[in-house]
């Protein structure tokens, strides 16, 4: 179990690796290309993006995995690309409907970009859907080859894009071809499993009612969990402005590279080998426990020289307008050491058994998020300081849910001992 652990958090993480590499790289001239203003416009409609596409599959991708069949698990992607499409169509009535209002409201520089929404959502989703489905079928090799596909054209799209518009639209194009690209492969994959053989509507019927605490639970909890981490894209242009936003946003995708870099690809294999082995003594403690110590090797490092180099290299690295965004890193690197062990573990809670207590956290967790952006808007608190704020409270929080994760493989183990 340890070697092929290793192996395939190897594949994962040496093609994550070369995605990153490429992102890396491709900063300082996509930071020289387009503006914090743009990056900032970029970040709202991302974080709309990525919060619409918890909810419009129903979490079925990540039941995907559960099932000892391979007929069953077909159906069970069919059902969540069932559901995206069904969802994309519900989104372009909505924005036809409230077109005036959200004008209005948006104002015509952004209203113009609105229909790209409904369009990342789908493409997010179908990438995550097949993702799952290969992990389900070991394809690991070609997740692998889909991660620097879909880096390379991102950049390759924003890049080209640049040269005719500098605005917000080549950086969410790129976002939505990037994963279109991104899916080709895993998409047949999936489709040489026999998928379209399998598909089966009262399988379809009887296997969403089988897994129906994904979408009664796990969605709605993700949904809060996910606008938990895209809120500050969206409230930080009404607490800093654009420019701030940018800074923001940029600063938080560099503090990520650790956690896309390993941790996860080591969350995806951990929750793959703790489904096979969770009816095993002592298999699923000895998981837990040798993960998070690969994990702790990756984050005390990395959150270290984060926050001491950022401020000095922001600049050097993207250009005199970054500045901000090096001192933003500062305090990200903080709370990225905790995130970076809980989060890859965090789909231990995606077991049917624990998705309620998993969506218990969420909640108390996007409430209290909420609160702080509240108060921070209401009382107009200077930008570091409400930064301050911000990361001591989520840093606590996600103390509380490492808890919360090593009490549910405890549960595990007991449940197997009896």
């Amino acid at each position: 179990m340890k070697n092929n652990f290793n192996n395939n958090v190897f594949k994962l993480v040496l093609s994550t690796g070369l995605s990153q590499i490429i992102f890396v790289l491709s900063s300082p001239i996509l930071s020289r290309v387009y503006s914090p203003e743009a990056f900032g416009v970029f970040a709202s409609f991302f974080a709309i993006i990525s919060i619409l596409s918890t909810l419009t599959s129903g979490r079925y991708e990540l039941a995907v995995i559960l099932p000892d069949k391979n007929h069953q698990s077909n159906n069970i992607v069919s059902t969540a690309i069932f559901l995206s499409f069904f969802s994309l169509i519900m989104i372009l009535i909505f924005l036809f409907l409230f077109k005036d209002i959200l004008s209005d409201l948006m104002g015509s520089n952004l209203f113009k970009l609105i229909y790209f929404i409904p369009i990342g959502v789908i493409s997010l989703n179908i990438f995550n859907i097949f993702t799952y489905h290969n992990i389900k079928l070991k394809k690991y090799d070609d997740l692998s080859f889909s991660k620097i596909i879909k880096s390379v054209s991102l950049v390759f799209v924003q890049l080209s894009i640049s040269i005719i518009d500098k605005s917000a639209l080549g950086l969410l194009i790129g976002f939505i071809m990037s994963h279109i690209f991104g899916s080709i492969k895993l998409f047949f994959n999936t489709l040489n499993n026999n998928f379209l053989k399998d598909i089966s509507f009262k399988k379809m019927r009887e296997l969403s009612s089988r897994y129906s605490n994904f979408p009664k639970y796990d969605a709605p909890a993700s949904l809060l969990d996910i606008a938990s981490i895209q809120l500050p894209f969206l409230l930080m242009i009404k607490i800093g402005g654009e420019v701030v936003s940018g800074n923001f946003f940029l600063a938080s995708r560099i503090i990520a590279l650790p956690s896309s870099l390993i941790g996860q690809s080591m969350g995806q294999v951990y929750f793959q080998e703790l489904n096979e082995t969770k009816y095993k003594p002592g298999h699923s403690f000895k998981l837990l426990k040798n993960t998070i110590k690969k994990l702790l090797i990756i984050a005390l490092p990395s959150s270290l020289l984060i926050y001491t180099l950022s401020p000095y290299l922001f600049p050097i690295i993207f250009g005199d307008m970054w500045i901000l965004g090096g001192q933003i890193a500062q305090y990200l690197a903080i709370l990225s050491l905790i995130q970076l062990i809980t989060v890859p573990l965090s789909s231990t809670l995606s077991l049917n058994r624990f998705i309620k207590r998993g969506a218990i956290w969420k909640s108390f967790n996007f409430l209290l998020l909420v609160s702080i952006y509240i108060y921070g808007i209401i009382y107009d608190l200077e930008f570091f300081q409400f930064l301050l704020y911000l990361t001591t409270v989520q840093f606590s929080l996600y103390v509380f849910y490492f808890i919360i994760i090593v009490k549910s493989v405890f549960d595990i183990e007991k449940d197997v001992l009896r």
